[in-house]
């Protein structure tokens, strides 16, 4: 459909509590009814792709999107954030949650670099941030 209105559509992912407003796409559909995601979507928590398939939905008007052959529409975005817990807010908790993986086995959710270890790098991401909320 040209010209549906980008609030009507939106991602869900699960364990992750995306932000309100930074879910949906860039703009309308354009006359050919595509539209496009970009950029990183405001959030709290993590997804580990090691674990589960971290697939998203695409929602239009609270229907999952499907494509011309009846296939589910199901991007694969792998994701954490210093927002550990997924309350939306850089705090204790999450600081509680990263220190025992900064100093137990490793876990996706507390690298923040993606680099396979938990290190200064994170530490320094994680607190740079502390704090911060979903705007």
């Amino acid at each position: 459909m040209p010209a549906f209105p980008a609030e009507d559509i939106w991602l869900e992912i699960p364990d992750l509590n995306l932000c309100f407003g930074l879910s949906h796409p860039d703009g309308p559909t354009d006359s050919q009814g595509w539209f496009t995601f970009s950029g990183s979507p405001g959030m709290g928590g993590w997804n580990d792709p090691a674990s589960s398939p971290p697939y998203a939905r695409v929602l239009v008007v609270g229907n999952i999107l499907f494509d011309e052959t009846g296939q589910l529409i199901s991007p694969t975005i792998v994701a954490n954030s210093p927002d550990i817990n997924a309350d939306l807010t850089v705090n204790l908790i999450d600081l509680s949650l990263f220190s025992a993986d900064f100093f137990g086995s490793y876990s996706f959710r507390s690298d923040f670099y993606w680099d396979g270890e938990i290190n200064l790098i994170d530490l320094a991401t994680m607190a740079v941030l502390m704090g911060d909320t979903c705007p």
